[in-house]
């Protein structure tokens, strides 16, 4: 399922998202209240975070399955 919407409202370009479900290494830094994501591995690519543009507390389902 591909869907595609504009990221920073209707001033910016789309993005495209797709659900993948598979594993991704991420690296981050523990700052005060959160951990920040720096990079993240994904298949055999390193990618570097450019910026966090959104985020949310997840509280969640951390045993149940997927």
């Amino acid at each position: 399922m591909r869907a595609w919407y504009d990221a920073i409202g209707k001033r910016g370009p789309g993005v495209a998202v797709e659900f993948i479900g598979r594993p991704v290494r991420v690296e981050w830094v523990q700052e005060p209240g959160w951990k920040r994501p720096v990079a993240f591995t994904w298949g055999d690519r390193a990618y570097r975070v450019k910026s966090v543009v959104a985020r949310w507390d997840d509280y969640g389902f951390g045993v149940a399955a997927p």
